[in-house]
């Protein structure tokens, strides 16, 4: 018997080879059968229960080989859901880290933008909010203020000035949204005050020109 094998199966049809003995023979009968099975190489000195019990003893080795088969297919089969777990962890592993690599590379890819902002506001190009918004947002800066508002500025070196001049005194933020919120208002109201001074002006020198033109006495 298998040393890690604890239980044995008992058939009912032994019963009738019991049945044909005496009390005293069957227990001798089934004391050697217990012995047997605890791999104690017992010896049957009775022929007769000698020849009895090979059948029986027959039977307990195919149990026992039908056991062993049992014990390697399972052992077997461990071994493969091993390397299948083993595997799935290895890929499981594997996906994690070109995750994080990706990750990685997104953070990086983040962090360097981050930095090239950074570098790009410490350039003396940048250090004024209009230049930060051209030179950052080319083409919103093109679509937005150049051609929506700036063919109707006329002093656009006065508007620039006073323009970077207000974000500074104001604090704002620079990120894109706010800078071009503020440069639109900030346009609109520029063109509105410029026309009603060219207005004004316009009134004025007509009144002037009224009365440099009537004719002294």
């Amino acid at each position: 018997m298998a040393k890690d094998k604890k239980s044995f199966v008992a058939y009912t049809e032994w019963s009738e080879t019991f049945e044909m003995l005496s009390d005293e023979e069957a227990g001798k009968l089934i004391k050697h059968l217990l012995r047997y099975v605890n791999d104690e190489n017992p010896e049957m000195d009775d022929r007769m229960l000698k020849i009895l019990f090979q059948p029986i003893k027959q039977q307990l080795k195919r149990d026992l080989g039908k056991y062993e088969d049992i014990k390697k297919k399972r052992a077997e089969a461990g071994r493969k859901g091993g390397k299948k777990t083993q595997k799935k962890a290895k890929q499981a592993n594997a996906s994690d880290a070109k995750q994080n690599q990706s990750n990685q590379a997104v953070n990086d890819n983040d962090n360097g933008n981050v930095n090239d902002n950074v570098n790009i506001l410490s350039k003396e190009s940048n250090k004024r909010a209009l230049d930060f918004l051209k030179n950052n947002y080319p083409s919103r800066f093109e679509t937005d203020f150049v051609m929506r508002y700036g063919k109707n500025i006329e002093n656009k070196q006065k508007f620039t000035d006073d323009f970077n001049d207000t974000i500074d005194q104001e604090d704002l933020e620079w990120t894109d949204k706010k800078l071009f919120a503020r440069l639109g208002k900030y346009s609109r109201n520029w063109i509105d005050n410029q026309n009603k001074y060219a207005k004004h002006n316009t009134t004025t020198n007509d009144v002037d020109n009224f009365y440099k033109n009537i004719p002294t006495g």
